[in-house]
């Protein structure tokens, strides 16, 4: 099976994000709930892995805290800065997706080192990256592609396959459905990382 990275991890994840988003930004809250839980507060608006977070009162510049994890302004100034000049009014237009997708990584390793440590193991590893690829490897030695899956793509794209019989397309088929698979368990373990984490989010900068 094909060799994945985080970078592909997260670009797929950020474009799920800016496309589904609502708003450009949170808006006004709703005052029908006494909720300090962002999904809660702004039920219109999709925001991910941030939709479990609490709106806190954080110290001045922090924007996001999730255990020993804490991500400023001017991380996220940065990483907008970093990035190429003609993406960065969009980047600044959905700046709560860019606080998450800085998050996402620093919180799944704080997630993977936990699971670990449950485990009686240890990370070593200091690289996130690393962290964060090995843990996918992982992840991708347990994913199996049924048959029958195999068959109902094959005959339900039979027409744009050019001809190649089962036999000779099913290896790159099989690819096929195992990257998306993959992509499924980990796009869920990362949406989910709030109700086992207790991701808080600054009020004043919402």
């Amino acid at each position: 099976m094909k060799r994945y990275g985080i970078l592909s991890i997260v670009l797929f994840l950020c474009v799920v994000s800016l496309c589904s988003a609502q708003q450009n930004s949170p808006g006004n809250p709703s005052t029908s709930s006494e909720s300090k839980i962002l999904k809660d507060l702004y039920p219109n608006v999709e925001m991910g892995l941030l939709n479990e977070a609490v709106v806190s009162e954080l110290s001045s510049g922090i924007l996001l805290k999730a255990n020993d994890i804490v991500i400023s302004d001017k991380d996220l100034n940065k990483t907008i800065a970093d990035a190429n000049e003609k993406i960065r009014p969009q980047l600044k237009k959905y700046a709560s997706l860019v606080l998450e997708q800085i998050a996402i990584p620093k919180l799944l390793v704080l997630e993977i080192k936990n699971e670990a440590t449950k485990n009686g193991q240890e990370i070593t590893e200091k690289d996130e990256n690393k962290i964060i690829q090995g843990y996918v490897r992982t992840l991708a030695k347990n994913v199996k592609v049924s048959e029958e899956k195999i068959l109902e793509f094959y005959n339900s794209n039979k027409d744009s396959l050019s001809g190649a019989t089962l036999v000779q397309i099913k290896p790159q088929i099989e690819q096929l459905l195992g990257q998306e698979e993959l992509q499924k368990l980990v796009d869920e373990r990362i949406r989910t990382i709030g109700s086992r984490v207790k991701i808080e989010i600054s009020a004043s900068w919402l």
